[in-house]
């Protein structure tokens, strides 16, 4: 997992020669290099506008993320042979979590039972009636995603992990670790939660961060747009010019405008009030949720929080995936 375009091995036979992943947008890509972007910052992925990143974290979890500002993404593949070479048993199905606003589905795959390490795979996208298709052959790494009847969607997550032993992981799991990674990857809190136990006791206590002022980021006048704004959500136009206030919505996840697929303004919208009276379309000068500084933060949350639900679900003992 940590270059080249497909795992060789990945420790105790999981692969031969695995893990090749590519995107449709338009067209399919080819089988696309590994980044080793766990730092942030995205590649071009060779086909419409989507770029994409790929991380290999710790405790067995390997991460891809892609990202297309014209929400043209419209299906995603794993190709490439496993090591269980026709033992054990090979099974998939569509899992929805998320809440309010934030709904997603992750469409799963998963060969098990074998003595060959269990490979697990989780497709995250934010778009009802896609596709989910697999090989029943458990030497297949064969798994793929489509937009059928739903929508291309502008963002898209996928979640490798390893079980040793060939461990199965039960749908609960595979929607425990959904739940974890649309948290991370498509809003971020601005709460924190600090648990303090005792021997008989436990306090969670949740502090709100501030909402953030960018001095560089300030609204610009479209008044086509203001209309539109002001009727569906009751809030007022800014005046041109009105510094943005990040933290105000979750969908800003305290450091950006929000896109909508620039339905309110070709470089997003941000609240200027915290109480989400007044609202403004962003400037050119603003940052967007594909800003390097914004997915270095996505990605390195998101691989603390799979790593953490991983561990909770007492999936400790997942191999490392190997580097080659």
């Amino acid at each position: 997992g940590g270059g080249g375009t497909n795992i060789v091995d990945g420790g105790g036979d999981m692969y031969d020669n695995g893990n090749i992943i590519q995107v449709y947008s338009g067209s399919w890509s080819a089988p696309l290099p590994y980044t080793r972007q766990c730092g942030g910052g995205m590649t071009g992925a060779g086909v419409g506008d989507v770029r994409y990143f790929t991380c290999k974290a710790a405790a067995g979890v390997w991460v891809a993320g892609f990202h297309s500002p014209s929400a043209s993404i419209g299906g995603f593949e794993v190709t490439g042979n496993l090591g269980a070479d026709g033992h054990g048993t090979a099974s998939g199905r569509t899992h929805v979590g998320g809440g309010v606003g934030l709904r997603a589905w992750g469409h799963s795959k998963a060969v098990s039972g074998s003595s060959k390490p269990s490979v697990n795979h989780l497709v995250v996208v934010r778009s009802a009636g896609w596709t989910n298709s697999w090989s029943s052959h458990t030497d297949s790494d064969a798994h793929t995603v489509r937009a059928g009847s739903g929508s291309p969607v502008a963002e898209l997550l996928y979640v490798l992990w390893a079980g040793a032993g060939g461990r199965f992981y039960t749908a609960q799991d595979f929607e425990a670790v959904l739940a974890i990674a649309v948290s991370a990857s498509f809003t971020t809190t601005t709460t924190t939660t600090t648990t303090t136990t005792t021997p008989t006791t436990t306090t969670t206590t949740a502090t709100t961060a501030p909402a953030v002022l960018l001095s560089t980021c300030r609204t610009r006048s479209d008044p086509r747009l203001e209309r539109r704004f002001q009727f569906l959500f009751r809030a007022r136009p800014a005046p041109h010019g009105t510094r943005c206030l990040f933290g105000v919505t979750p969908k800003d996840e305290g450091s950006h405008c929000v896109m909508d697929d620039g339905r309110y303004g070709s470089f997003g919208w941000c609240y200027t009030q915290a109480d989400r009276s007044e609202w403004g379309s962003c400037s050119e000068s603003c940052p967007l949720e594909g800003s390097a500084e914004v997915l270095a933060r996505r990605v390195e949350l998101l691989t603390e929080r799979v790593q953490a639900a991983l561990k909770r679900l007492n999936m400790t003992k997942c191999l490392p995936i190997g580097a080659k």
